[in-house]
């Protein structure tokens, strides 16, 4: 598939329509990797009270496609974009524990799911080793928070990350679900209250720094800022609490 194509499936896709995997089926059906998929949904109950639930895998999965598209991405390295977005929160611990595991077990998820799909899905054939250890590096650099590293990051991971964080705001309805849903994660592994959720919300908001090129001009086209400004003023009304941000500056 070429990029362009890959541009005009995702720019058909309206998430608030239709918030299913079948777009994400056509692209990884034309890749040869859908069997990937079938193990995915097999394995990842859908965690509707929860953030790294199905939906965000869906968003950040197509995000991280279109961004990897517009930087000309292809081959084998797509399809490691692909595999390691779908597995990046796979069997999420919803907040019960830190980052660091929830990613070791993602890792091994994929591990698991590579060993089971790889022979059947010809998409991997010819690079597998490569793709193997691309998915899980990129798997690895979506934990949060990013880790501090002496080496810039490398042109995958910026996708990744950028389209792991492009996932927290949507222009959508469903985007109070997945707050609610972070909230809850957050409250159960930090204790933290809805007073404090929402001025780490905004200033979330207001650091964010793309590190490419496309997720700039995607967050500018989403409107970030009034996403955000929006989502907050959302999760006050469905708290009840009426709180004056500080240091939001979007």
């Amino acid at each position: 598939m070429t990029s362009i194509a890959i541009q005009e499936k995702i720019t058909s896709f309206t998430l608030s329509l239709n918030p299913s995997f079948d777009l994400l089926r056509a692209i990884m059906q034309e890749y040869k990797i859908d069997s990937f998929l079938d193990y995915y949904l097999s394995n990842n109950p859908e965690n509707k009270d929860c953030y790294h639930n199905r939906l965000h895998t869906l968003v950040a999965t197509l995000d991280a496609i279109e961004g990897a598209s517009f930087d000309r991405v292809q081959g084998a390295d797509m399809v490691s974009v692909i595999l390691a977005m779908l597995f990046h929160d796979s069997q999420h611990s919803c907040g019960k524990y830190s980052d660091d595991i929830n990613i070791s077990k993602a890792r091994e998820d994929f591990k698991q799911a590579f060993a089971i799909c790889a022979d059947s899905s010809p998409g991997v054939h010819k690079s597998k080793e490569h793709i193997f250890e691309t998915a899980l590096d990129l798997i690895q650099c979506t934990m949060w928070p990013t880790p501090k590293a002496n080496n810039p990051d490398k042109p995958l991971q910026t996708i990744v990350r950028d389209a792991d964080l492009m996932a927290l705001y949507q222009n959508k309805p469903e985007r109070l679900s997945l707050l609610v849903g972070l909230y809850n994660e957050m409250r159960y592994g930090y204790d933290i209250d809805e007073y404090s959720f929402l001025d780490q919300q905004a200033t979330f908001a207001t650091n964010i720094k793309w590190r490419t090129r496309w997720a700039s001009i995607k967050s500018f086209n989403r409107n970030w800022p009034q996403c955000a400004k929006q989502s907050i003023a959302e999760l006050e009304l469905h708290f009840k609490v009426k709180k004056n941000v500080k240091n939001i500056r979007i």
